[in-house]
């Protein structure tokens, strides 16, 4: 029968049921320490040591690559000096005891084992936890709020080098490093737990120094002591509340202007009770605000600076509840309006053409007042008076804030006037009433032009049968006559001309005013002899 030695043996033989020893044994994030060998100074069969952990990792030689560890099975691969086989088996223990290996021979039975004594450290124990040093902000202050620190000190029977508070009652959840010690005072966060005073206990637990073990945890109360302040703290998150209301302007207005005054509604649970606060105050000093102090169902304020605020908050209350420390802050604003707003008129076109003649119909072009200011209702304006400079459609100006939109309506079936006109009579009203009568700009508009129509022409006639108005001959534009080039639209000479030729273009009988057209296309002309139409004649913007 084969006889087989393990490496580092030591000259112990074992027969068919093979070999197998425990070489070493690790503690992952861990330490293993007093360890002792069967055969010092090849240091290869382990037979006890100490760990500082359960989750073991246990390096195992065998002459048979399966093996148990424990009762884990594992297949080692052939080491690097050939003869034997050896891997790492992962194992957790209980506590302190024996670790077991155990070959399996080739017929699957259990060969040799080999054992070692693994003594597990114990943790820290915490002996005594308590909180320390009093309120912040005592005497006034008795109950915590989210986010304040209060101190606990502790010691434990080792040094330890971490204290975890436990998120739980009083505490939130958190990690303190500290130098290796058995003692300490460190600050824990307060937790939000509600809005109701309740006495609440800390949960801690702290970490070996040397073997990272954790403590089992302890809490501040763990002797039954109810004391505020050393076993327990009371927790209280309460703030109180305020909702300020819509403000109420003089008359109609929607802001102040001068030194006017507006009334705003304040919805509160502020008890006042010894060490409570109340304090009004307007950031960027715009409002005269009487008895800050008081709170009051409702606070008149007066404009005292600003020239435009209707965005900025202006009004500010801050309430103080001194049991917990608690701030309470809200804002709002009072708006003022106490300067004349700038108001711009913008159009639709550069240019307003008219229709309503030969087949068209009258023009509507948008005219939008553009205000640097909200309004406090609907702006008016009137067209240009003296003639038919275009018409306002509708009951009046629409629109919101600061942008107000209405069409002007250009009818040349009126007498069709064109030229650059003004319009009058502007009425913008801004929140505190003040009017403003002056258009800072785009107060000029232009009637010239006009939209595309049919003209007819009679057989063997140059001049159109109809009369239209032109502004500017340079403007005008058309398609080709009917048997000329259909389709393309060509532009018109800048000059009158009775010179017929072959361009096949047309030219006013004048520069402006109420014109027939002329076709300059001497064979279109002799070729109508029943009557030509020319289409899409305009005058452009």
């Amino acid at each position: 029968m084969a006889v087989i030695e393990p490496p580092g043996g030591g000259g112990v033989s074992i027969a068919a049921s093979g070999w197998v020893a425990i070489a070493d044994i690790a503690v992952p994030s861990g330490t293993v320490t007093s360890k002792v060998f069967q055969n010092p100074g090849d240091d290869t069969v382990l037979q006890s040591c100490t760990v500082s952990g359960t989750g073991l990792d246990v390096t195992v030689r065998s002459s048979y690559p399966k093996v148990t560890v424990n009762g884990t099975p594992a297949t080692l691969p052939p080491a690097t000096d050939t003869g034997h086989y050896e891997g790492t088996v992962s194992i957790t223990i209980a506590g302190t005891g024996t670790v077991l290996a155990n070959c399996i021979t080739a017929n699957e039975t259990v060969g040799a084992e080999d054992d070692a004594l693994v003594t597990l450290l114990a943790p820290p124990v915490i002996l005594t936890l308590s909180f320390t040093g009093g309120y912040p902000g005592a005497p006034t202050q008795t109950e915590l709020k989210e986010n304040d620190q209060f101190n606990i000190t502790l010691t434990a029977d080792k040094n330890f080098d971490q204290v975890e508070i436990i998120d739980h009652e009083a505490g939130q959840s958190k990690i303190i490093g500290v130098a290796p010690t058995s003692s300490t005072t460190v600050a824990i966060d307060i937790a939000d737990r509600g809005n109701l005073a309740v006495l609440r206990r800390a949960r801690v637990r702290v970490r070996d120094a040397v073997t990272g073990a954790n403590s089992v945890t302890r809490d501040t109360d763990e002797l039954g002591g109810s004391v505020d302040g050393t076993d327990l703290v009371n927790v209280n998150d309460f703030a109180y509340s305020v909702t300020l209301g819509t403000p109420t302007y003089p008359g109609i207005q929607q802001a102040l202007k001068a030194a006017e005054s507006a009334t705003v509604p304040s919805v509160n649970d502020y008890a006042g009770a010894p060490g409570d606060t109340a304090l009004w105050d307007s950031p960027g000093v715009e409002l005269t605000i009487p008895s800050p102090a008081v709170i009051g169902a409702s606070k008149v304020v007066s404009r005292l600076g600003g020239t435009y605020n209707v965005s900025v908050n202006n009004l500010r209350i801050t309430l103080f509840r001194a049991a917990n420390g608690n701030t309470t802050v809200v804002q709002r604003v009072v708006q003022i309006a106490n300067v004349l707003q700038t108001i711009d008129i913008t159009l639709s076109a550069t240019r307003l053409r008219s229709g309503g003649n030969h087949g068209t119909t009258a023009q509507d072009h948008s005219v939008q007042i553009n205000s640097d200011q909200l309004l406090l209702s609907a702006p008016s304006l009137a067209a240009d008076a003296g003639g038919n400079r275009g018409t306002f459609q509708g009951g009046g100006f629409t629109g919101a804030g600061a942008t107000w939109n209405r069409d002007l309506r250009v009818d040349e079936t009126a007498p069709d006037e064109k030229g650059t006109f003004t319009f009058t009579t502007l009425v913008a009203t801004g929140l505190a009433g003040l009017v403003q009568s002056t258009i800072n700009s785009g107060a000029s508009y232009t009637l010239g032009g006009f939209v595309a129509r049919t003209l007819n022409y009679p057989a063997f006639t140059a001049n159109s049968t109809e009369v239209v108005v032109v502004a500017d001959e340079t403007k005008l534009a058309s398609g080709s006559f009917s048997n000329g080039n259909p389709g393309v639209r060509q532009p018109f000479g800048t000059a009158d001309t009775t010179n017929p030729g072959d361009e096949g273009w047309f030219a006013p009988t004048a520069a402006s005013g109420s014109v027939n057209i002329r076709m300059l296309h001497t064979n279109a002309v002799i070729a109508n002899t029943v009557g030509l139409t020319l289409v899409s004649l305009e005058e452009t913007v």
